[in-house]
């Protein structure tokens, strides 16, 4: 008798094969496993001692008492290959975010060490001149908390890129730096920079480098 072969994706494709050919219900035999040295399933009908299934890790051995073995292939879903070329794109990348990354971290720095020297003049002011109404306007608060959240982003971005490469396209390392092109051609810094770039990878949402 000719045995049959089939290509499955995953063990439980394998196992639901297993259950469109197998004549009847099994369970593990653990005698038969313990001799083999794998997993052996056997019929648990009357008659059917010989209809049995040996899980050989890599495909599922179906042995029929009709003198037939069906063998059913496990084909492991592999990877994505990342070239040589794509991991140098993508380190360079990497680069160019992290340098913005420490732009923003410097400029948060500045903007507080700003919002410190304009509290202490203020005071002094106030001090100086008792009977005189002194206002502040300072915006260096706010400014550190928008220069945070592009450092933040930024840091997301690099996050994925160190755990995603398969995931990240040719057309989206094109893109991105092409943004880094244009933005170092008219000599800018846009603070949506990093969100933007979060945009064309796809990963908007906060969680995802969780």
């Amino acid at each position: 008798m000719e045995n049959r072969h089939f290509r499955v994706k995953n063990a439980e494709e394998a196992w639901n094969k297993v259950n469109e050919i197998f004549p009847t219900d099994y369970a593990k035999d653990e005698d038969s496993s313990q001799r083999a040295g794998y997993p052996t399933f056997r019929s648990t009908a009357d008659g059917h001692f010989y209809d049995y299934i040996c899980d050989l890790n890599d495909r599922l051995e179906v042995n029929l008492s009709t003198g037939e073995t069906v063998n059913i292939w496990i084909e492991q879903e592999t990877e994505p290959e990342v070239t040589p070329e794509k991991t140098e794109a993508l380190k360079k990348m990497s680069t160019r975010i992290q340098k913005l990354g420490f732009w923003f971290a410097g400029e948060m720095l500045d903007d507080e060490e700003k919002g410190k020297e304009n509290r202490r003049n203020f005071e002094k002011e106030k001090v100086e001149n008792p009977d005189t109404l002194v206002m502040m306007v300072d915006c260096s608060e706010n400014n550190v908390r928008c220069m945070k959240n592009c450092l933040k982003s930024c840091q997301r971005v690099h996050k994925y890129i160190q755990k995603n490469p398969e995931e990240i396209e040719e057309w989206q390392i094109a893109g991105i730096n092409a943004m880094f092109d244009q933005a170092n051609k008219e000599g800018i810094v846009p603070y949506d920079l990093p969100y933007a770039i979060e945009g064309i990878l796809l990963i908007l949402d906060p969680e995802v480098n969780k």
